[in-house]
């Protein structure tokens, strides 16, 4: 290779001396130098190394060299708590080796690492498989990520600027959806519902490290309320490594026997009285400066209710266990209402499960979104597992009015059924787009870059819990902070 770039470069340089005046051999010539430009950009290894998520449990990490040089790098997160209809996962010891025989075959056809609908749709042929199980969602979305780290190498362009190139939308920065309070799988505290969310209220228009600073106020306070409530016995903890979550919010265990302050019934409500003590002791306004969010990851809540019934999920009638007592679909809507009113909740995400609505032969997600879908998001992620078909049925069927983005659900970022092709069908049919974080995450910053390249509305990336092993939450954060900084070219 070195000796054709050699021989096209000298070639060019005798001619451009010889003649200032186009003819077809400098036209011969500036088609090879572009060939060998475009060579510059192919893939000369491809590589795949075992890495760890924030859990400590084993993952992926693709690393992709071009034959410039350049080297592009992504790590692969995963979930506690997954829709039925993700990309499946192979362990990593049959990633490592199904990564190498996709790189000898994107090798073999020299394929320029800046088509990344053409490397991606190629690699599902190789997969062959609608939910990519042969050669593993985790495998190839951790290559696609990385051949896209590179591209943008390639181009000389910021990470987000090359995506939102590739997307053909215009970027914008998200909103942070910061998660204070860590329920469900993603903790051992005893809130049925996943994830309590604060965000800072759009309408205020504060820039990105403001946003960041709000948060730490808030997170701080909130943590202080909660020492107050373990002094009176009210709350306590599972164990003090256990004091946070998967996702670094607080992971509290109220007590049993606790007294709630009048017109509260539930833990689940006890939890936004306190937010909303949190956000006024640190000086701020519910309704002003934030709003609430939450992510109910109600698969959970109905599988548990189904297994106490003896059923399958899919074949179970109806209902979620919720603090102690199965709850019917109108129940929880109702509880829905009520809450979004009381506390100006923005934002629910998984409200209702993956098998309550049309497909399944119910209904609780079409009358949820009649019911309520003009007053609050509604955010689809179990249900359509950031997958092309299921929100192209949701949408027929109008569910749900915004949809989450996990790149590792879908299985690549781009080509045909992609997770590009997933936004812009969302953004064309005015869902709203929430770009997320895993419960097992990594310190790569990708979902950063890529919620600014589509213009999300929202990048979800977890609490300010403790930083340690890895500062997989704040790292995101934090990128944002950078890109904010780089668009207003600021030091």
């Amino acid at each position: 290779m070195l000796n054709k770039i050699k021989l096209w470069l000298g070639l060019g340089f005798i001619l451009s001396s010889l003649s200032s005046q186009p003819t077809r051999l400098t036209y011969a010539v500036e088609w090879g130098l572009r060939r060998v430009k475009e060579g510059f950009f192919k893939i000369e290894a491809l590589t795949v190394h075992k890495a760890y998520d924030s859990r400590g449990k084993e993952t992926i990490e693709a690393v992709v060299s071009l034959v410039n040089g350049i080297v592009g790098r992504a790590k692969v997160p995963a979930g506690a708590s997954t829709g039925g209809n993700e990309a499946a996962t192979v362990p990593v010891d049959v990633a490592l080796k199904n990564a190498v025989a996709i790189g000898e075959r994107l090798k073999k056809e020299g394929i320029s690492v800046t088509a990344q609908n053409l490397i991606d749709d190629r690699m599902r042929e190789y997969d062959g498989t609608s939910d990519l199980h042969n050669l593993g969602g985790n495998t190839i979305v951790g290559i696609s990520l990385a051949i896209a780290r590179a591209g943008a190498l390639a181009k000389n362009l910021s990470l987000w600027k090359y995506l939102s190139q590739l997307a053909e939308i215009e970027p914008k920065l998200p909103l942070f959806y910061m998660n204070f309070l860590n329920g469900g799988k993603h903790s051992k505290a005893n809130l049925e519902f996943q994830e309590t969310i604060v965000i800072p209220d759009p309408r205020r228009k504060f820039t990105p490290d403001r946003w960041l600073q709000m948060g730490k106020d808030v997170f701080k306070k909130l943590g202080e309320i909660l020492e107050e409530e373990r002094t009176a016995g009210r709350v306590g903890y599972f164990d003090e490594r256990a004091k946070f979550g998967d996702e670094r919010g607080y992971a509290p265990i109220f007590s049993e026997n606790i007294q709630f302050p009048e017109g509260i019934t539930t833990r689940t409500e006890y939890t936004l009285y306190l937010l909303v003590k949190a956000i006024e002791k640190a000086g701020y306004k519910i309704g002003e400066d934030f709003a609430l969010a939450w992510d109910v990851a109600a698969n959970t809540l109905w599988e548990r209710a189904a297994e106490k019934e003896k059923k399958k999920p899919e074949e179970y009638e109806g209902g979620y266990l919720f603090e102690g007592e199965i709850r019917s679909t109108e129940w929880m809507i109702d509880f829905y209402k009520k809450m979004v009113e009381k506390y100006k909740i923005s934002s629910l995400e998984d409200p209702l499960s993956e098998w309550d609505w049309g497909p399944y032969g119910r209904n609780g997600w079409e009358n949820l979104t009649k019911g309520i879908g003009d007053k609050v998001q509604l955010v689809l992620d179990d249900l359509t597992c950031t997958n092309l078909g299921l929100l192209t049925e949701a949408i027929k069927r109008g569910v749900g009015n915004a949809i989450l983005i996990k790149t590792n659900q879908n299985g690549t970022l781009a080509g045909k059924p992609g997770t590009l092709a997933v936004i812009k069908l969302a953004k064309e049919r005015g869902y709203r787009i929430v770009v997320s974080h895993r419960s097992g995450e990594t310190e790569d910053d990708f979902i950063a870059d890529l919620a600014v390249g589509v213009a999300a509305d929202g990048l979800k990336t977890g609490g300010l819990g403790p930083q340690e092993p890895m500062n997989e939450r704040l790292r995101k954060y934090l990128r944002v902070i950078e890109i904010w900084k780089e668009i207003t070219r600021l030091p």
